[in-house]
Parts: C-alpha cells; sequence; structure tokens
C-alpha cells in the first residue's frame, strides 16, 4: 500500500516522461541524461529547503554542543536530563530534528526508487544498447577477468558520489563519513542493477558535482551574487508575481489545447496509430498562441476594471470547459458515422446550457461581491488547482493505461498504384459495395429505371446471401473463399486463409495483376499475391491533426455546439504514409469518381484484377445521388447514396466499353453483406461473364450463397475453375448457411443460422446451433507478481485468459461474456498471502447507479465489489488458494442481463495486479 501511494504515482510520471524523452531524442540513453537532468531541475527548489534545514541543524548544534558538555559536566541522571531539556525549550528545538541533517538523502530516495521500479523492468529498454554499454536493461558487464564479469558503471557512480560529497561546501567530517557510508551502501544494492538506472542516478549526482566545483571556482575569484535578475526581480518573482489574469489565461490554454487533448489520446490510444507526442507538435504551439492572444487582449485593456472583468470571463470559460470535459460529458456512444439522434437529448441539453451560464456568471458575482484583489487572488488559486488536478490526473491515465508512445514505423498499406489501369486482353473487375441491400436495388429500379437500364449482360441474383452480417468476417471471406469457423483468434483466421490461396495462385498462373483496394486489416498474409501491397512509413501531418483536433472539440465543447465537432472516427485510424508516391487507398467513394473521371490506362502485357471496395450503402451518409460530398448530418438518405454509388459502377462500364473492353471483361457488383447484423437480408449480386449477350438484365431467382463466388469469378477457365465449386448459375443451395456475430454486447458466440426458402422472410431462417470459440492456449502464462495486467484493447490480459474466453476480432480482447477466467503460473511466490488490486472506470449503462462484480479463486468466492465510479478495488488472496504457484482466478458480472464483462474494459483500461503480503 504504501509503494503504491508513494512510489507508484512517481513510477507513473517517470515513464510517461521518459518514453517522451525518448520519443523526442530518438535514442533511450540520452532520453536517460534528460530525465536525469529534469529531475535534478524539479527537486533544485526541495535540495534548496533541504540545505537550509540542515544549516538551521548545524548551526543549533555548534550553539548547544559546548553546553551540553557543560550541563554533563557538572550534573547527572534526571538533573542533567531536566537541564538538558530547559536548554531544547529554549532554543525550539527536538531531538527528532536531528533527522533534517539527512533529509537532502530522504529527499532523493523516492525519486531513486521510483526509477529503480521503472528501469528495471522497462520492455523498450531490453537489449538495446548504447555506446559501448551492450544492453541498458541490464548490468553493463564491462571488464572482464578470466570468467569474471565486472560491472563499472556501479564503481563510476560511487566515484561521483564521494567527489559530490568532498566538494559540498560546509560538509563535516561526520557528513562525509555518512556520505561513505551511503556510497559503499548504494554500490553493494545497486551493483547488480540495469545499466540505465545506474546512468541515470550518476547523471544524478553529477549535476550536484558540477553545481559544487562551480561554487568552488566564484568563491575563489570572489563572486557572491549568482542571482540572475531582470530589474532587480528573480525570474521566480517574476512569475509569482504574474497577474491573475495571466494564470487563468494559461490554464484556459493549456485545458483546452493541451490537457484535454492528452486524456483524449491517452483513453484511445488503442485504437490510433500515431504517438501522443506527434499531436503534442501541433498541440504546444496552439497552447502557446492561444495563451499570446489572451495576453495581449489582456494588456491592451485601458483600465484595472475592465481587465478584472476580462479575468472573470476567462475563467467561467476555463470552469465551463474543465466541467464539460471531465464532469459533464454525455456517453453519445461510438463516433461511426451514424447521425446522433440530438432531439432525444433535450433535457440534457438544457442542464448542460445551465451548467455552462452558471460557469460563466458565478466568476462575475464573485467579482461583484469581493474586492478585486480578491477576488484576483482566488481566479489564481482556482487556476492552478485546476492544472494541476489536469497534470496528475492525465499521469494517472497514462500509468494506468501504459502510457505508450507509439512510434511511427514500416507497415503494410494497400496502395492506389494503378488504380485505374486495366489490361487490353482479360479483365476481372469487382466492385463491393459495402452494405447495398438487394431490396434497395430493385427500389432502384423501381424509383430510376433508367440506371437499371444500363446493366446490359449483367445477372441479378435477389435470392442471394453472404456468409457474415459483418464486414469484419464477410470481406476476407469474399477475398479469400474461406470463412471464419470461430475456432482461434481471427489474427490466425487472416493469416491462415491467405496461406497458399488456390484462386490467386490461378490468377498468377493466368499472368494476372493483381491489385486490391480495401482496408489494410484483411491483409495479414497477403504477400506475394498482392501487387499493390507494400511497406511504408507512417506519418502525422496537419490533415491527421485536424481530424484528431475535432474529436477533442467535440469533447470540450458545450452540447449545443458539439454538432458542429462531430466526425466519423474511423479517419484516426487510415494512417498517412512518408511516401507521397504511396497513397494508401481509403473508402471515399466521391474522391474515387473525381479521379476515375481522368479516363482508365491501358496495359497489355499482363491480365488484370481489380478489386474495389467502395462506402456504398454504409453509413455515414456522405454522398448525394449525383455522386457530390457533403457534411456528416446533411439530411442525405441511405437511397440516394446507394443510388450515387451505383452510377459510379456504370461509369465505370461506360469507360470499357469506349476502351472496347467490356465484351470479354468478367465483372461482378456485390455487397458484402445486406442489412447490418441482421437476418432476413440479402446482399446486392450482379454478375456479368465475358462476351454475355447484348440483352437486357436478367433476373434469376435460383437461391445462391457466397460460397459459389470464386468459381462465378473464374468461370471463364472453364475446367480449372471446378475445384472451386458451383458457380451461381447453377446453384439450387435449399439450404444455405449464414452466420451472424452477436457484437451488440461484445459477446464472440456466433449464430449458425440455416436458410430454407426465400431469403427475405424471416421465417426462412433458423437457428441450429451456437459456436462457441474455443482457443487451447499455448502462451506463456508464467506471471511475475507486482505486474500490471491490462484488460483493455490489445492488453497484456490475453495471454493468461483462460480457454473459450477470448473474443475473435481484429482486436484480440481477453474478455467474454459476463465473467473472465485467468490462470498464472507465479513466478515469485514466497508462500504469502497476495493483494489482489483492480483499477476500473466502471461504464454504466441504462440508468444503472452500480454494477456489482464478484471475485472467485477456485471456485471460492472472495468479494463481491459494488462498482460505482472510477478508482482501486482490493481484495486478499489467502496463500492456500494458490495450488503449487497456480493461481486460477475468475471475475463475474453478478448481473449479467444488463451487463457484460465488455463494459469494464471498454474505454476503461481495467488493470489488475497481484502483490505478495509482505
Amino acid at each position: 500500500m504504501l509503494y503504491q501511494y508513494t512510489i507508484f504515482p512517481i513510477e507513473c510520471i517517470y515513464k510517461i516522461i521518459y518514453l517522451f524523452f525518448s520519443e523526442i531524442l530518438d535514442h533511450y540513453g540520452l532520453a536517460l541524461i534528460a530525465l536525469s537532468l529534469l529531475t535534478s531541475l524539479i527537486i533544485h527548489p526541495l535540495m534548496k529547503w533541504a540545505a537550509k534545514l540542515q544549516n538551521e541543524e548545524k548551526r543549533l548544534q555548534d550553539v548547544m554542543k559546548p553546553q551540553i558538555e557543560a550541563i554533563k559536566a557538572v550534573s547527572s541522571g534526571a538533573e542533567q536530563y531536566q537541564r538538558i531539556q530547559r536548554m531544547y525549550q529554549r532554543y525550539g528545538y527536538h531531538p527528532v530534528m536531528a533527522i533534517r541533517s539527512a533529509i537532502g538523502v530522504m529527499l532523493q530516495i523516492p525519486f531513486l526508487m521510483a526509477a529503480f521500479y521503472m528501469l528495471s523492468k522497462l520492455p523498450e529498454i531490453q537489449g538495446v544498447p548504447w555506446g559501448f554499454v551492450k544492453d541498458l536493461g541490464g548490468p553493463d558487464a564491462l571488464l572482464s577477468v578470466g570468467k569474471w564479469k565486472i560491472n563499472v558503471f556501479p564503481f563510476v557512480m560511487t566515484a561521483v558520489n564521494l567527489l559530490s560529497a568532498y566538494t559540498t561546501k560546509g560538509f563535516s567530517k561526520r557528513d562525509r563519513l555518512q556520505a561513505i557510508v551511503i556510497a559503499v551502501l548504494f554500490l553493494v544494492l545497486l551493483y547488480k542493477a540495469p545499466s540505465a538506472l545506474l546512468i541515470y542516478w550518476t547523471c544524478n549526482n553529477l549535476w550536484t558535482l558540477l553545481g559544487n566545483v562551480k561554487d568552488i571556482i566564484f568563491a575563489k575569484h570572489g563572486i557572491t551574487d549568482r542571482s540572475f535578475t531582470v530589474k532587480g526581480k528573480k525570474p521566480g518573482d517574476w512569475i509569482l508575481g504574474a497577474p491573475a489574469a495571466l494564470y487563468v489565461c494559461f490554464a484556459l490554454a493549456a485545458t483546452v489545447c493541451v490537457l484535454v487533448p492528452s486524456d483524449v489520446y491517452l483513453v484511445n490510444a488503442k485504437e490510433l496509430w500515431f504517438g501522443l507526442t506527434d499531436m503534442l507538435k501541433y498541440l504546444a504551439p496552439s497552447a502557446l498562441a492561444v495563451f499570446a492572444v489572451l495576453a495581449v487582449i489582456y494588456f491592451i485593456l485601458p483600465n484595472q476594471t475592465l481587465k478584472a472583468w476580462f479575468t472573470a470571463l476567462v475563467l467561467g470559460l476555463l470552469l465551463g470547459f474543465w466541467l464539460q470535459s471531465y464532469v459533464i460529458n454525455l456517453d453519445y456512444g461510438i463516433l461511426d458515422g451514424r447521425t446522433i439522434e440530438w432531439d432525444s437529448y433535450k433535457m440534457e441539453a438544457v442542464l448542460n446550457t445551465v451548467a455552462w451560464i452558471a460557469c460563466i456568471v458565478l466568476p462575475f458575482i464573485a467579482l461583484r461581491c469581493w474586492k478585486a484583489e480578491k477576488f484576483c487572488r482566488l481566479a489564481k488559486r482556482v487556476a492552478v488547482v485546476l492544472l494541476v488536478v489536469q497534470v496528475f490526473s492525465a499521469f494517472y491515465v497514462a500509468g494506468a493505461t501504459g502510457g505508450k508512445q507509439n512510434k511511427t514505423a514500416d507497415n503494410v498499406i494497400l496502395t492506389t498504384e494503378e488504380e485505374f489501369t486495366v489490361s487490353s486482353k482479360d479483365n476481372i473487375i469487382v466492385f463491393l459495395l459495402d452494405a447495398f441491400e438487394s431490396k434497395t436495388f430493385r427500389e432502384i429500379q423501381q424509383k430510376n429505371p433508367e440506371i437499371i437500364e444500363k446493366l446490359n449482360g449483367f445477372t441479378y441474383y435477389p435470392d442471394a446471401t453472404s456468409y457474415f452480417g459483418l464486414t469484419d468476417y464477410s470481406l476476407p471471406q469474399i477475398l479469400t473463399g474461406k470463412p471464419f469457423t470461430n475456432q482461434g483468434t481471427y489474427a490466425n483466421y487472416l493469416k491462415h486463409s491467405w496461406k497458399g490461396n488456390p484462386f490467386y495462385k490461378l490468377l498468377r498462373n493466368k499472368n494476372y495483376d493483381i491489385r486490391l483496394y480495401t482496408f489494410d486489416t484483411f491483409m495479414r498474409g497477403a504477400e506475394g499475391f498482392v501487387d499493390n501491397l507494400q511497406k511504408a512509413k507512417y506519418i502525422v501531418n496537419s490533415e491527421v491533426f485536424n481530424y484528431f483536433k475535432d474529436l477533442c472539440l467535440f469533447r470540450e465543447m458545450p452540447h449545443l455546439l458539439k454538432k458542429y465537432y462531430v466526425i466519423y472516427s474511423v479517419v484516426l485510424r487510415n494512417p498517412v504514409v512518408e511516401d507521397k508516391k504511396a497513397e494508401p487507398y481509403r473508402e471515399n467513394d466521391v474522391a474515387f469518381y473525381n479521379k476515375m473521371k481522368n479516363g482508365l490506362q491501358l496495359r497489355d502485357d499482363k491480365n488484370c484484377f481489380k478489386f474495389y471496395h467502395m462506402n456504398g450503402a454504409h453509413k455515414p451518409y456522405t454522398m448525394t445521388a449525383d455522386i457530390k460530398r457533403v457534411k456528416l448530418g446533411s439530411g442525405v438518405t441511405q437511397y440516394e447514396q446507394s443510388v450515387g454509388a451505383l452510377k459510379i459502377v456504370l461509369e465505370y462500364i461506360e469507360m470499357l466499353q469506349k476502351n472496347k473492353l467490356y465484351n470479354n471483361t468478367t465483372f461482378a457488383i456485390l455487397a458484402d453483406h445486406g442489412k447490418h447484423s441482421s437476418t432476413a437480408t440479402a446482399p446486392l449480386v450482379l454478375i456479368k461473364q465475358p462476351d454475355a449477350p447484348d440483352r437486357p438484365l436478367e433476373v434469376r431467382k435460383n437461391p445462391i450463397s457466397y460460397n459459389g463466388l470464386h468459381a462465378t469469378l473464374l468461370k471463364r477457365f472453364g475446367s480449372e475453375s471446378a475445384g472451386f465449386g458451383k458457380d451461381f448459375s447453377t446453384l439450387t443451395e435449399n439450404n444455405r448457411t449464414y452466420y451472424l456475430v452477436a457484437l451488440k454486447n461484445q459477446d464472440i458466440v456466433m449464430d449458425e443460422y440455416r436458410i430454407h426458402g426465400d431469403v427475405e422472410k424471416k421465417e426462412s431462417w433458423k437457428v441450429i446451433r451456437t459456436i462457441k470459440n474455443y482457443i487451447k492456449s499455448s502462451s506463456d502464462r508464467s506471471y511475475a507478481l507486482g505486474t500490471k495486467i491490462d484488460f483493455s484493447t490489445n492488453g497484456t490480459s490475453i495471454k493468461y485468459m483462460g480457454d473459450g474466453w477470448r473474443r475473435p476480432m481484429l482486436h484480440d480482447s481477453g474478455i467474454r461474456g459476463n465473467k473472465a477466467d485467468l490462470n498464472f503460473k507465479l513466478q515469485n511466490f514466497k508462500g504469502k498471502d497476495l493483494n489482489l488490486t483492480m483499477w476500473a472506470r466502471p461504464a454504466l449503462r441504462d440508468g444503472a447507479a452500480s454494477r456489482n462484480l464478484s471475485v472467485y479463486v477456485e471456485g471460492k468466492k472472495l468479494c463481491t465489489w459494488k462498482m460505482k465510479k472510477k478508482g482501486q478495488y482490493k481484495v486478499k488472496i489467502p496463500k492456500n488458494l494458490v495450488k503449487k504457484n497456480n493461481l486460477k482466478i475468475v471475475f463475474k458480472v453478478e448481473n449479467p442481463i444488463d451487463h457484460k464483462i465488455e463494459d469494464f474494459a471498454r474505454a476503461s483500461h481495467v488493470l489488475v495486479t497481484f502483490m505478495q503480503i509482505n
């Protein structure tokens, strides 16, 4: 407990700062020096205070020592004790105050311990060399004497410590002896410490040594006053004496431009591809600019009355933004392109507006009730308190969530290279219009028959079904022909579905250039098959920052203004690459159309397979029927956007016809699924084979499913396509299979439906079984006591999860249903009781006041936590429940009807730690 509330916060702060420095300096070794220098600057005022106390102690001891000796010479026993106590009272002294002589060392110990814990288990520095140091994460072992490896850094650290002590002004023999003992103690304790820790601590003492040398040189030349002043004032005096308005303006700029955005980033870090430092390069100048503008306004105001009113206004804005960002913000759901129903928040809008008005008005009331001087003192204190609270909150969240700064690195992307290049020989073209339902196509056929008339030679299959109701599952099956079976992880499924894929092998053998234009996330294992798949270095530019800025403003703004800052959050997952020639493909139908109007390019050296993934009928609706881009929430309907998407495909067909390539092209217009995550829905399926007769659109009502897609696309190769099953034109599947993954509660179960009859009638659908995800875990479950386990997306909990609890999505969360089963092999267990600590921020839903989470070990219920708000929840695990160093623990939600264990991990970053009780 002492560690959790003293050392742990400093350790978290150290970790964030150190990783930040390593990001800026691009080296973990240089970051150690920067961290050491910053630590010295921070604790310098504390050390000055400690030196003042030490000097006071030394002065009193010098005064009292001869008097104590005189008393001891003439008295003894109780009389001696009473006389010494009266002398202590005369000087206002108590023997306990002698601890002041060691306070300088005591102040440094928490920082040393925090650095020790942080650097000893920091994975980023393990195996990292620096100069002649082979591994910053281990002892240096720079000297070899026979079979012995001698660490040099501990002796360098000791030498610097001793020199620092011997050059410190006013040190007595006793002080120096004490310094020698401490230096030798540190030598013994830190001899096998990581090189990074020794470099850091040596630098700390080196700054002190250099300061002592400077003092000696100054004293030698008679320089006594070394203070830097401007107009007779020290920098600290200028800062402390600054007008309250500047404090408030700085707090407002820092809150809006740095601290709230940092909190937004840290909460969502696992979902973003860029690092916080990438954003700070834009956020920090923005904050300085806002502060500068506010400061200029303050100084040009003509009188003190207006300056006081201005201070009150800025303070009101500061209170409003702080309250909105951290206290009264509502849960508007995932920003996934769906229009927020603002009318359903009428009462919330009123209360939110009242809160903002109160924040603005209260400072003016205080100004009217108090004198301006008193109000300004209050404003300054409020600004400082809010800044400190936000800074510590940011560090705490960063420490709890890992605080890792993501570096831009080489990543796989699908480029737009040769996006509109087709073969002058043979082509297979597939347009996938996301979420385009068959019934929407029929609606277009009724309302705009002139559009459908252009589909000469196509066959329409209205009684069709995909395998899945979600893009994440359906699209990989369409690309590879292999459906996910809910066995194993999703990532492994992607990898194996591409491995040795016969569809693409056949295309390669037929001299096809293969280019896919879809999401990069589906390309795991596709190297060697796809010609526009390549590595690229991600960068951050102003476009990425603008999207992130809008996300932050959506959180900061009052409810009535939020609608102007709504973004489709998926844009923050789209990386920008350094090489402009390697432009990543992005799902933007209007941009695609504008590029397409430049025409098609021809090549005659290869055939071409093109797969275009369009936004189609999927939300957000930001495209009109005449293919114009509009803002999110502009009132465009799904029907209008669907018409626009179909027009893009038809214009592409017209360009093929103009180049006399249409007749010899296999052309498919598909949807990955029908209505999103639903039954009784059919995706759009339109197929044109090479040399199809010039006839109006043909309708075939034979029941089909996507297991015949690849045979249909390869039908032109005759008997060679036989290994892929029957094509759509010959399929008569009276019993089709469809899988629906229940994502409403983030569950991993997959319902298997059997469809018998018309696919768009509910009575044709029947659940025949539920497939649970079962994983025979082979991961290392060895757990070092004290290590934090992260339940958030992509967290470390996954390696400790029991069989059957893993959700097989793009991000493998270690959560399922209403309980989580964890298994551990304890590394450093000493047969003592354990403390379990969970840090969580429960995502309460449906008006729930609390959440009940129970903890079970070996089937025994230890406790039930009534979780109301974020914080720490603890329970003791008796040592007898740990069987042969194995610990089996279950977290279970006791009211699973309303809540699931996923709610603890959703945007909450649940952390669990097991500590041994000494």
